[in-house]
């Protein structure tokens, strides 16, 4: 039986902070759940929101490290309060996964045989958060920048094609920002207490920045799970973020989002070069940060040859732009010709994630 593009659709974004869901009855996820698990009283597992719940007294652990499943029962439970908060009746429904394309494809094929034989999904689509997000902006072209949780990556398209030389990627995101934010508050007396680094990581999405010598005067207490307050100035909380741009001022050997633009571009065909320059698209909650745009467009613009256009689109829904691609592509006939059918997978197994990959 062929999926019908327009059969409900679960669209599921696997970010590392959060996880985003919704159905194709909304063209906006309906559902975001931090990607985290705590254990309970007797051992129970909570996820979400309820694991959340327990931060006073419990630590909390990430679901996803650099887009590995800690474990994929994790996985299970989320998809099981997805479906449940949703009602989703998965025999009737079509599964939309969304990943930033770091993923083994062994885990791949072990979330593809959760989809068929634990929930028994109608039909499974895996694509990347990069592409999709191409998808929203109602073009085909340009260079797309993902900066996410745990990694940074950059994704040249070109009329629709992913231009693979061009694809770049360094293992940097915003969970390494957080550990830099984190340190600076354990030099200045904080204690590593339950759940302090999501307390870190809470300062740094409040108060955060990558201005370009931008000498932020501004000091401000950051409370800890303890109740204890630090006090951090401006520069100090603006510091972690440089190494988005400046990864070998912490020792790192890696590019920064600068230079993972510019070799993207030079690694891709002469004759598309300055249509990529031309639409430079962000995605990802790193790209947030104050300042980033700006501090990108500057950069790109000083290395890049003279008289080129470089255009950096600073999307207001950069954080659920790939959900919203897939919800764009859900609704079309493009969804039935990536679906994996639950009958392709009884035939063929799970090596078949690897041909219907959309990247």
């Amino acid at each position: 039986m062929e999926e019908s593009p327009h059969s409900d659709v679960l669209i599921l974004d696997h970010g590392s902070s959060t996880i985003r869901a919704g159905r194709m009855a909304s063209a906006v996820p309906t559902l975001e759940i931090p990607a985290l698990f705590a254990m309970g009283e007797s051992g129970v597992r909570l996820v979400g929101v309820d694991a959340l719940i327990l931060r006073a007294d419990r630590p909390l652990s990430p679901v996803f490290q650099k887009a590995i499943a800690a474990d994929l029962s994790c996985v299970e439970d989320i998809w099981t309060a997805v479906t449940t908060k949703l009602e989703i009746k998965p025999s009737c429904t079509g599964l939309f996964l969304l990943d930033n394309g770091t993923a083994p494809v062994s885990q791949r094929k072990k979330t593809l045989e959760l989809a068929f034989e634990k929930f028994a999904f109608r039909s499974a689509v895996f694509a990347s958060t990069p592409v999709s997000a191409m998808y929203c902006t109602g073009g085909d072209t340009g260079l797309v920048l993902e900066c996410g949780n745990s990694i940074s990556q950059t994704v040249p398209m070109y009329r629709g094609y992913c231009i693979g030389p061009g694809m770049m990627r360094t293992m940097i995101g915003g969970a390494d920002v957080t550990e830099l934010l984190a340190q600076r508050l354990l030099s200045k007396g904080a204690f590593p207490g339950k759940n302090f680094r999501l307390a870190a990581n809470e300062a740094k999405e409040k108060y955060g920045s990558t201005a370009n010598g931008e000498e932020a005067s501004t000091a401000v207490d950051v409370e800890l799970p303890d109740g204890k307050k630090v006090t951090l100035q401006g520069q100090e909380l603006k510091e972690p973020g440089e190494l988005l741009f400046r990864p070998g001022n912490f020792s790192m050997e890696s590019d920064g989002v600068v230079e993972l633009c510019m070799k993207s571009v030079a690694r891709s065909d002469l004759d598309t070069r300055a249509e990529l320059y031309k639409n430079i698209i962000l995605i990802g909650g790193s790209t947030l940060l104050p300042g980033f745009a700006e501090r990108l467009r500057a950069g790109i613009k000083a290395a890049a040859p003279g008289g080129v256009e470089v255009n950096v689109q600073e999307q207001h829904n950069r954080l659920i732009s790939a959900w919203m691609g897939a919800y764009i592509i859900a609704c079309t006939e493009l969804f039935q010709a990536l679906a994996v059918r639950k009958e392709d997978y009884e035939e063929r197994g799970a090596d078949i994630v690897s041909k219907f990959y959309l990247y």
